[in-house]
This record gives C-alpha cells, sequence and structure tokens, in this order.
C-alpha cells in the first residue's frame, strides 16, 4: 500500500492556508486535499514533467481531515 507522508510544516501550511481562504472545519478538508491551488501553496506538487493529469492522480497530495485531526491532538489542541 503506498502511503503519503506530510512534513509538521506542510500541514500546518495546509491548515493556515485553509483558515486563509475562510475554510475553518476540518471537514471541509477532505474535498480541499484535492484542490490543485492550494496543494501548490503548501508546496505539494509533483514535478510537471512526472505528474500525471489531475483525472489520473490516484490519490490526493494534501492531508485529509483525520490527519489533520490527529496532527492536531497530538499537539494539545483539544486540551
Amino acid at each position: 500500500v503506498s502511503r503519503t507522508e506530510h512534513s509538521v510544516l506542510d500541514l500546518v501550511r495546509q491548515r493556515v492556508y485553509a483558515w486563509a481562504l475562510g475554510y475553518e472545519d476540518l471537514n471541509d478538508h477532505e474535498t480541499l486535499r484535492a484542490d490543485e491551488l492550494l496543494a501548490e501553496c503548501v508546496g505539494k506538487t509533483e514535478p510537471a514533467r512526472t505528474a500525471p493529469p489531475a483525472r489520473e492522480r490516484s490519490r490526493p497530495l494534501l492531508a485529509g481531515k483525520s490527519t489533520l485531526n490527529r496532527f492536531e491532538w497530538s499537539l494539545g489542541a483539544g486540551e
């Protein structure tokens, strides 16, 4: 099974950019994880010469709501 790894900086960038765009709820990230512009802002894009077209991409580049939730709880955000 192929796994996508996200650095702490990538997770923070994704969350902050989403907040700046008005997406406060973690549930929004399930849709946003396929957003190519947000992925570009976060720095999670594949080089154009090696990246398949978006419709053929097998997995999103950004973290989903569950990953972001685990990340925030690991920082003590829920306390």
